[in-house]
């Protein structure tokens, strides 16, 4: 699990990404958000911490490329590409998403 951690007069930005994270439960090859909770130090609103639970990525494609040698067989190099399109159909997603008033672009 990872958290990604908003302080302060970030809650608009918190606010948008939660319901972002609510609309792309469903799809596929995007990690998934496995909740929301907020903490506040005190009264004073800059001590307000919102908090995204994310599901945790073994590594990023930069990492995945050093780790593994490139493929040399045919059956091995049809496995990858085919990877590979699963993490473009997992971008083209997010092109021009909205859900609840979370509008992404990309």
């Amino acid at each position: 699990m990872a958290i990604k951690k908003l302080s302060g007069n970030r809650f608009t930005t918190y606010n948008k990404e939660r319901r972002a994270f609510k609309g792309l439960r469903a799809k596929r090859g995007i990690l998934r958000c496995l909740g929301f909770y907020s903490l506040t130090g005190s009264e004073d609103y800059e001590d307000v911490h919102y908090n995204i639970l994310l599901e945790y990525a073994e590594m990023n494609l930069h990492e995945f490329f050093k780790a593994y040698d490139p493929p040399q067989l045919a059956a091995e190099i049809y496995w990858q590409w085919k990877e590979f399109c699963q993490v473009a159909c997992a971008i083209e997603t997010l092109h021009g998403f909205d859900y609840e008033g979370a509008v992404w672009s990309g």
